[in-house]
């Protein structure tokens, strides 16, 4: 997968956040600044623990997510599963 992809795969997500049915602020809060951490990660090359410590909060957020926001965290994989392939 290439940056621009991921980065509408991003735009795709974040559309989805602004959505009036997502009625918890806090999970579109941590969705988003998720989603700035992934967009500075594209644009820096970060340390690699800053990478591993983004990866791992990308994961538990699709852990935590997943029950209650089904269509949010089918998303939120597709990026984590496009940075895995880009080798973020």
């Amino acid at each position: 997968m290439n940056p621009q992809d991921l980065r509408a795969k991003i735009e795709r997500l974040r559309a989805e956040l602004q959505k009036p049915d997502l009625h918890d602020s806090a999970v579109r809060q941590e969705l988003l600044r998720l989603l700035a951490a992934i967009e500075q990660q594209l644009e820096q090359a970060p340390e690699s623990e800053q990478r591993e410590n983004l990866l791992a909060e990308l994961d538990d957020a699709v852990t935590r997510f997943e029950v209650e926001h089904p269509r949010l965290t089918a998303s939120l994989g597709q990026i984590v599963s496009a940075l895995a392939s880009m080798g973020i």
